[in-house]
């Protein structure tokens, strides 16, 4: 999964342990066909589903989210039933916004190494260290 869900899944598995560790239905399979899961592990397990979910929605791009995205990848034949789909055209999508994001990246890196960019991230710095030397004033005063 993506690097962003990594943390939730990190989470939702220490969770996990901790539920398997108590009694629990995930211990013995026995005890989970007599009792089934309590609450708190169908939480976890409905969360990591969830997730899951979010990121395989993620990897169909917009067709996982528009319900009429599908027809952009295809053609519909005249008799309304027949629809027949080109993956080509689905991933010559992905591949255009790839090499968008490339282009961007390739840009972001030059700007990264400028003196404009250097001297950007040094105004910066001076205003944070300026607003936390105001608050400290303002506190001190108080």
């Amino acid at each position: 999964l993506f690097l962003h869900h990594r943390p939730q899944l990190s989470k939702y598995q220490r969770q996990l342990k901790q539920l398997h560790a108590s009694s629990s239905g995930l211990q013995e399979f026995s005890r989970f066909v007599d009792h089934g899961l309590s609450h708190q592990e169908l939480v976890v397990i409905e969360s990591i589903r969830a997730v899951i979910r979010t990121y395989l929605t993620g990897l169909a791009d917009h067709i996982g989210s528009d319900p009429d995205a599908w027809q952009l990848y295809g053609v519909q034949k005249s008799d309304d039933e027949h629809f027949d789909f080109y993956p080509s055209f689905f991933v010559d999508g992905l591949k255009q916004q790839f090499n968008l994001l490339e282009c961007r990246l390739k840009f972001q890196e030059m700007m990264a190494y400028s003196q404009m960019f250097v001297e950007f991230v040094d105004s910066q710095r001076k205003a944070s260290l300026a607003k936390n030397t105001s608050e400290q004033k303002i506190t001190r005063h108080l």
